[in-house]
């Protein structure tokens, strides 16, 4: 695994839309991800940060941060935890298709997990289509263990598997 230590992360701010949706109009990423539509414009970016900084403000059940290059100080993806049921939390992450390869998400799950949210939960899940075996890769690298599988209905593709990770926290 390479180490990234040129990241961070961090909350989101108002002015990110711009470099989410630069992002985004590349359409490898939406791709592999479930919730993210494809095209994809500034203004969704805009009302997905809007809603986001809304909710970072209340109490919320799902926590959403940055990842940021120190380098250049850009916006290079973003990873998250849901709250799915008592101190369980379903983790999922993306990164910008010029930063695959890296070691990137790797390294943010693994700050994600162990510097941010460890004291919140007691089970991580994580899950990926089986037709994208690198988002496998990093869960394994952060010791997700394979636990399953399930079908998805994906878009207007059809049932898709995916596979299904848990991690338990030692602590």
């Amino acid at each position: 695994m390479n180490a990234h230590p040129n990241i961070r992360l961090r909350t989101f701010h108002v002015n990110d839309a711009d470099e989410i949706y630069q992002l985004l109009a590349d359409g490898r990423v939406s791709h592999t991800t479930a919730t993210i539509p494809f095209p994809y414009n500034l203004h969704q970016a805009q009302a997905w940060l809007h809603t986001l900084l809304e909710q970072q403000s209340a109490t919320c059940k799902r926590r959403v941060l940055a990842i940021e290059c120190l380098d250049d100080k850009t916006l290079i993806g973003v990873v998250s935890v849901q709250d799915i049921a008592h101190r369980v939390g379903n983790v999922a992450y993306w990164v910008g298709a010029s930063h695959w390869g890296k070691g990137v998400a790797t390294e943010v799950l693994r700050l994600a997990v162990t510097q941010e949210w460890l004291s919140e939960f007691d089970v991580f899940i994580g899950k990926h289509l089986t037709s994208n075996p690198a988002s496998g890769i990093v869960l394994k690298r952060n010791a997700f263990v394979l636990v399953g599988t399930e079908m998805l209905d994906w878009r207007d593709v059809g049932l898709q598997e995916l596979q299904v990770y848990e991690l338990k926290n030692a602590t």
